[in-house]
């Protein structure tokens, strides 16, 4: 008996310890922000070389499977990285954003071209999430499963799920998809982290509230966020018991591209204007928006959507910006852009941190998190890249 005591006070301590070792750490963070930029890079710069790491080596990279979803892994000593892309300027990744009806976190979904796929994303059934998200998880599962049992065997426990903006919210739902797994899947017990950025909020408050619990309380799970940034309040709902402030949401929706201001618009003409706005939400948010997705993918068997618009943010929300140096040397520089542009290399540069949704471009995020941690690598990738600021 005595022995049995002092084997689980053993087991105790050392659980204790290794949670207790769990915290947001700021050079991994730096790392995973880096390898999200990637996507952009390669599309911009035809290459990722000048923002990779160092001791980073890509694994795999994915085909565009379901609404223009794609992925990465990278691998640094015995760490997997997977970092989900954000999205893109592709009609379909959109339409994965703005299927934004809930469905059950638990059930099955059939794709065309894959074997049905019996998902659970969270253990509490009245936990609901994003139908648009959960499909472009669900038709990377199987690719993904195959690739996690190789990366075992290369005695790899260790995976890290990163992304920014759509592909943060598909980070957390990947941890949330594999955490899920009936016993047997896997030969290893693998340790899941996850390091989201600009993620938007995959799911109601009841899946929220078992994340938090389950993955964010005890420090593996973060989500990085500037609060200038409009995509973290994603998809519009209610907000500590009410609805944004009006001037708020407009101000946003003034600053933002017509996708992003249709989805608040839509949001806010179910919930104040509508007799029944959970019927009508899933009507324009899930039927109509899945007929669209078909047009793309092929036929859908989807889950029944779930009368719930209550959208919660998860815990662990590390903040940095806002980016306003950004945004002032833009608007200094904006009378001479159109000659500033005539330079290949300058107008490359301009293009990673400017546009439309300067608060929100992954170059910045990645900028900025150097600035609040190392100011003077800050400076100097600064100068190394001759961003604007």
């Amino acid at each position: 008996m005595k022995a049995l005591v002092i084997i689980l006070l053993f087991v105790w301590s050392f659980q204790l310890n290794a949670q207790s070792n769990s915290k947001f750490d700021k050079d991994v963070a730096i790392e995973m922000m880096a390898l999200n930029n990637s996507f952009s890079f390669i599309k911009i710069f035809g290459s990722d070389s000048s923002i990779i790491p160092n001791d980073y080596t890509r694994v795999y990279r994915s085909g565009i499977v379901g609404l223009d979803n794609q992925y990465q892994i990278w691998s640094k000593d015995k760490v997997a990285v997977i970092s989900f892309r954000g999205s893109t300027s592709n009609r379909a990744s959109w339409l994965e954003n703005l299927f934004s009806a809930m469905i059950p976190s638990t059930g099955k979904m059939k794709i065309k071209g894959y074997d049905e796929v019996n998902y659970k994303f969270a253990k509490d059934t009245a936990a609901h999430i994003h139908a648009g998200w959960s499909l472009g998880i669900l038709s990377m599962v199987q690719d993904l499963t195959y690739h996690i049992k190789n990366l075992n065997q290369n005695g790899v426990k260790t995976i890290i799920f990163t992304g920014h903006s759509q592909g943060g919210a598909l980070a957390h739902l990947a941890r949330a998809y594999f955490e899920n797994l009936p016993n047997g899947i896997f030969k290893t017990k693998n340790q899941y982290i996850t390091y989201a950025f600009a993620s938007p909020m995959p799911g109601n408050k009841v899946f929220a509230d078992e994340y938090n619990s389950r993955f964010a309380s005890n420090l593996t799970s973060f989500n990085v966020v500037n609060p200038k940034d409009m995509v973290p309040l994603l998809p519009m709902t209610l907000y500590n018991g009410k609805l944004f402030d009006p001037e708020e949401v407009a101000d946003l929706l003034l600053n933002s591209n017509g996708s992003i201001a249709g989805m608040f618009a839509m949001r806010l003409v179910s919930k104040w204007f509508i007799k029944d706005p959970d019927a009508y939400y899933i009507q324009k948010a899930g039927h109509d928006i899945e007929e669209e997705v078909e047009g793309f993918i092929g036929e859908l068997d989807m889950p029944k959507y779930c009368r719930d618009q209550s959208y919660t943010s998860l815990e662990n929300r590390m903040l940095i910006g806002p980016f306003e140096d950004v945004v002032k040397q833009l608007k200094r520089d904006s009378i001479n852009i159109d000659s500033l542009k005539e330079i290949p290399f300058y107008s490359n540069n301009f293009d990673i941190q400017s546009g439309g949704s300067v608060q929100h471009k992954p170059f910045n995020y990645y900028l900025y998190l150097l600035k609040k941690y190392y100011p003077e690598q800050y400076a100097l990738t600064k100068e190394r890249f001759r961003v604007i600021d």
